[in-house]
């Protein structure tokens, strides 16, 4: 018997190539936009899921109460908050406390320096907190001991070559701490929140002493590993009570997520040490978007296969005449529609692994589809198909297998209306998917073009930036201005902690005029006197830093717009801020008001800011090149650096690179939207096609009657086609609204946005008419060009 219904179904496919080629086209187009979304939603969800006990770990954070401060919630906590919990709360199993060190220079005994680029920080516990694995060494000693550290191979191989690095030593950073390689650790997985390259053991020695153990700073990052059946609520409450007892800043609450939250519940969070972060509201929404794509697929089956009923209502006559079942009917039916959706999940299949190369570049991921390594997959995909086939077909095999002998085989049997009004209702749920996701596409367009267009409060372009905060460098950050700004090729050039773009560090501030019992937090940056005319920066009141006022670099201050206007000083220069306690309490006279400019995403509302100087400013350099000389100022700036700083490398980045890295999982979400959206207008289109084939194919005679009776072709193509748009224009204006909330929700993610007006709308309903326009209009065409002799002779 199955072996009949696959030659039947075979039969069909070929009898029908138009209507069999748009369903497996479709169904095909569709399950590959389901894989695709399934494969980077998977690979989200499995941030951190490489740890046994990763749902017993936690990371502390903070929300920061203090007046000045709008993005409250920050990825760090009090560097003994940690060690206190895991002292005195049971619940507790242990914990560790984890400092990113980012980029930072290792010198071996030669003089040879390479740069890390994400060199961490980490307490003796860190591998019975996190299952990383440790390839070569002992775990448990691996960081037992201050000035201990362990490699990636990678880096081992850059630093040794092919000499065992165990026992080795190495000179790390500025001050050119003498560190021995302990242990090899593999290299961390890319769907790891924490990134590392090196680890270096993290103690309360010297060094670190003071740091490690003041509570009056947030600065570090720290998790716990909590013991079985532990309520993370509990440990909370925990950390709010010793905070109670030993916190000195009253404006700080202690708070505890989920390491497996971390990756997509932290958009909102700053001080965030989160590699590839990304947010469950995109997730969501692109599952809802694959859902729906393969529901337009789903439809047009449906749509087709119950559109053409008459066509094999005498097959079906004839079966029941000699015996068929309708169950057997339904069997057949179902099963065309399985065997169509499997040719359509090879297609698919076929389609994805030839895409994921170019997938995996776009996105910045590792996806893979796992056919062979993985026994579950294929069953999987065979599941999957069969399940949507099956969904797909049951409506259609239901009417199909109900007509009755009698009526068929008599020539009596007439389509109902009830028939005509559910395709019309697909037809609309269609296309109020795809005019949703291309009002979507150009709102998400809109408001990313806003980003890129907006006026920052700075000119990003062609500022070429590298750090010189090695100790060789960082005493020759002088020298090596001066011999910077001596090139054709810059145009100025300037020192500071800090850029816009990057996390910039907070303090604790009183200005004048506010209560002692009042907490001020504040954004800082150490700047030298070239830094704002370097950037474009304006001064809105007052004067810049100067190396010919003496007492700017021990008690002169610069205060942004923000800082003025949330203290509500009308006239802030020469208004006083003051900062330390008791004895190292200074005061500092505002001698100038620097134009508010985004220094963090347009996530985030502009903070206020202040600025110290320091004629050398800091460890971040910016170098302003001549437009139309790039290339050759970054060779100059190269041969410069090598003559001033021997021995160590020079790693550069460009401005306006590091602010499009900011966005580049909100561009990446408006290309997924965009060619999704595309994804979705061709297959209803597909579907269009062959219903616009079949309502010409079966209004020939009316239409030759009318071409008798004097009717035009235009009025007749016309005719076809205003039915198609009648439903576009309702999916329309349906799809408006739905749009409307979704995309607002979105937007609300961003502190400086669009405001949302009818355009993108109108313009989604007149792309998704004229789209059904040139769709339908061929086989309207067609039909009214049909001569009606022809047609009238034959019937």
């Amino acid at each position: 018997m199955i072996r009949n219904y696959l030659l039947v179904a075979l039969r069909q496919l070929g009898r029908n190539k138009l209507y069999s080629l748009i369903n497996i086209l479709g169904f095909a187009l569709g399950l590959t936009v389901c894989m695709v979304i399934t494969l980077y939603v998977y690979d989200d969800l499995s941030f951190d899921r490489m740890h046994e006990s990763g749902d017993r770990i936690v990371r502390l954070y903070t929300i920061d109460h203090a007046a000045g401060v709008s993005s409250a919630h920050v990825g760090i906590t009090n560097p003994p908050m940690a060690p206190k919990l895991v002292e005195t709360v049971p619940e507790v199993e242990t914990g560790v406390r984890v400092s990113t060190w980012g980029q930072v220079p290792m010198r071996l005994e030669d003089e040879t320096t390479i740069n890390t680029q994400n060199m961490i920080a980490a307490g003796p516990s860190f591998f019975d907190v996190f299952d990383f694995e440790v390839l070569r060494g002992d775990a448990a000693a691996a960081l037992s001991e201050p000035e201990q550290m362990l490699l990636t191979p990678t880096l081992a191989k850059r630093l040794f070559g092919d000499e065992d690095p165990i026992g080795k030593t190495v000179e790390i950073g500025g001050s050119r701490t003498a560190v021995q390689v302990t242990g090899i650790v593999a290299e961390c997985p890319n769907n790891s929140h924490l990134q590392y390259d090196a680890i270096v053991s993290l103690h309360e020695t010297e060094n670190f002493q003071q740091w490690l153990t003041q509570w009056n700073s947030l600065s570090i990052t720290a998790y716990l590993l909590l013991k079985p059946g532990t309520d993370p609520m509990q440990v909370e409450e925990a950390a709010k009570q010793i905070w109670a007892e030993n916190g000195e800043v009253d404006v700080w609450e202690p708070k505890v997520q989920p390491l497996l939250d971390i990756h997509l519940h932290s958009s909102h969070m700053l001080y965030d040490n989160n590699f590839a972060k990304s947010d469950i509201d995109q997730v969501y929404a692109l599952l809802v978007i694959g859902g729906f794509v393969l529901l337009i697929a789903a439809f047009n089956f449906m749509n087709l296969s119950t559109a053409r009923s008459l066509n094999r209502a005498r097959e079906v006559g004839m079966r029941k005449v000699v015996g068929a079942r309708r169950s057997q009917m339904i069997g057949q039916f179902l099963g065309e529609s399985i065997l169509t959706t499997l040719i359509a999940m090879t297609v698919a299949v076929v389609a994805v692994e030839v895409l994921l190369p170019s997938l995996n570049d776009f996105f910045r991921k590792s996806l893979e589809l796992n056919l062979i390594g993985s026994p579950t997959t294929l069953p999987i995909l065979i599941g999957i198909a069969a399940l949507v086939g099956v969904l797909a077909g049951f409506y259609p095999a239901i009417v199909l297998s109900s007509f009755r002998p009698s009526t068929v085989l008599k020539g009596e049997y007439r389509r109902g209306k009830g028939g005509s009004r559910l395709r019309q209702a697909l037809v609309i749920g269609q296309f109020v998917v795809s005019a949703g996701l291309i009002a979507s596409t150009l709102i998400v367009s809109q408001q990313l073009h806003f980003i890129r267009t907006m006026n920052p409060g700075y000119d990003r372009e062609n500022v070429l930036t590298f750090t010189a905060g090695g100790n060789q460098s960082a005493e020759l950050r002088p020298v090596l201005l001066e011999e910077l700004q001596k090139l054709p090729e810059v145009v100025s050039a300037s020192a500071s902690w800090n850029l816009p773009g990057r996390t910039h560090g907070r303090t604790g501030v009183e200005p004048e005029g506010t209560s002692e019992d009042e907490t001020w937090i504040v954004s800082q940056n150490v700047i030298d006197h070239r830094f704002l005319a370097n950037l474009d920066i304006g001064l809105v009141e007052g004067r810049n830093f100067s190396t010919e006022f003496g007492s700017d670099t021990t008690s002169s201050i610069l205060i942004n717009e923000a800082v003025a206007r949330t203290l509500g000083w009308d006239d802030p220069v020469g208004m006083h801020i003051f900062q330390g306690q008791d004895s190292t309490r200074q005061e500092f006279t505002v001698v100038g008001v620097v134009q508010d400019f985004q220094f963090a995403s347009v996530r985030h509302e502009i903070e206020p800011m202040v600025f110290w100087y320091s004629p050398i400013g800091g460890g971040t350099i910016a170098v302003r090149l001549a437009a139309g000389q790039v290339n050759e100022g970054v060779e100059a700036v190269e041969r410069v650096w090598n003559e001033v700083v021997s021995g160590e490398p020079f790693e550069y980045s460009f401005l306006d690179d590091e602010f499009n890295d900011l966005y580049q999982d909100d561009r990446n979400f408006a290309s997924v939207v965009r060619g999704f959206s595309v994804l979705a207008i061709v297959i209803a289109c597909l579907g269009l096609l062959g219903l616009s084939a079949y309502a010409a194919e079966s209004r020939r005679k009316e239409i030759a009657v009318r071409k008798v009776l004097g009717s035009g072709e235009g009025r007749i193509l016309g005719m076809l086609a205003v039915e198609f748009l009648k439903l576009v224009l309702i999916a329309s204006v349906i799809a408006a609204p739905l749009a409307y909330f979704g995309m607002q929700r979105w937007l609300e993610e961003f502190v400086y946005r669009i405001d949302l007006t009818v355009i993108p709308f109108v313009l989604a309903a007149l792309i998704a008419m004229a789209i059904t326009m040139l769709t339908v209009s061929w086989q309207a065409w067609r039909a009214a060009r049909t001569r009606p002799a022809m047609v009238l002779r034959a019937e």
